[in-house]
């Protein structure tokens, strides 16, 4: 490890997977402020990370960038529901979210970090036919960056999770050296199997599905190209009109679905949800930070919701070794 600092300014922090992946790095970072606008996440990370809620910036459009202190790497992986096909694909319209990338914007242009890092929903490419897209490179090129960018998928870095986002890398110009690659990896031959904690007490499916807990009703059994193996659709079947989670059964055999801000996705094998512990491993996170928080009074849904909505640690970890190698802050 190189003894130089690299000062972060960590925004849309959530349960902070950039900052836990540059704990296991072993990178010698200094948290110059995180920003959470949701009490109970910022004292979440607080919990997690070891700092101060003083730290907390809070609203990011309050935020006066004449005032933080110089830092090298800045992350935000703003909010997607404005971008995300399961919303209503708002973007920059959106009244109340669809901003938020500007204000990151706002920050990045006056203290011009090294490197920044943005994760989002992959819907972020195709939003109103790509222009939205086309509007933040833009932005990030004409404020003085190169950026690299690619779709990962959490499966492919060791995590038994079909998850996929879209990752911004951007370098400041003036530095730039080249020698970035956006890392590759390769599918997982690990399964749900691995994070299942078997002894632990889970939440049962809720009624209205048991009956089809069954190998009678498996009809529309397939394996996809992330290895999710899915056992029971009940809307595909009919048995159902809501197309919801909650009305399909998984195996523990093959990767779990996207974690959703609810924990509602079942596995037959253990006959019910996954726990929060659980949550935690397949988003990268030590499980004991679920028990921590819980310990807190941080509720089992809030968990829910904030593993939900996390970035995978195994793909920000892998990006920034490749970054932080190329410019010698890690050796």
């Amino acid at each position: 490890m190189n003894n130089e600092q690299l000062n972060v300014l960590s925004l849309f922090s959530g349960i902070g997977a950039f900052e836990e992946a540059l704990k296991n790095l072993g990178v010698n970072y200094n948290l110059i402020n995180y920003c959470e606008f949701v009490d109970y996440i910022a004292k979440s990370y607080s919990l997690i990370h070891k700092v101060s809620l003083d730290k907390n910036l809070g609203d990011i459009n309050n935020v006066d960038e004449t005032k933080l202190e110089n830092f090298d790497l800045m992350t935000y992986g703003f909010p997607c529901q404005s971008f995300s096909v399961q919303g209503k694909r708002l973007g920059f319209k959106d009244p109340d979210k669809g901003n938020l990338f500007m204000e990151s914007m706002r920050i990045a242009k006056y203290k011009k970090p090294k490197f920044m890092i943005a994760e989002n929903v992959k819907g972020l490419l195709s939003h109103d036919k790509g222009e939205t897209f086309k509007i933040i490179l833009k932005t990030l090129d004409e404020i003085g960056y190169n950026n690299y960018y690619k779709i990962f998928r959490s499966c492919d870095f060791d995590i038994p999770h079909a998850r996929e986002r879209i990752f911004i890398i951007s370098i400041r110009k003036d530095i730039d050296n080249g020698l970035f690659k956006l890392p590759d990896g390769k599918l997982t031959n690990k399964t749900l199997k691995d994070i299942i904690e078997f002894n632990s007490k889970r939440k049962l499916p809720k009624e209205s599905i048991r009956k089809y807990m069954n190998n009678n009703y498996f009809k529309v059994t397939y394996k996809s190209d992330m290895n999710t193996h899915k056992l029971f659709d009940g809307c595909e079947e009919g048995y159902f009109k809501n197309n919801f989670s909650g009305n399909r059964i998984y195996s523990i055999d093959g990767t779990s679905p996207t974690l959703t801000t609810k924990n509602d996705t079942i596995y037959y094998e253990i006959n019910g949800h996954l726990t929060q512990r659980e949550r935690f491993k397949l988003q990268g996170f030590n499980p004991d930070y679920a028990d921590l928080l819980i310990n807190n009074g941080i509720s089992k849904s809030k968990l829910d919701l904030m593993t939900g909505n996390s970035i995978t640690v195994n793909v920000v970890q892998t990006i920034l070794e490749e970054l932080l190698t190329k410019f010698n802050y890690i050796q």
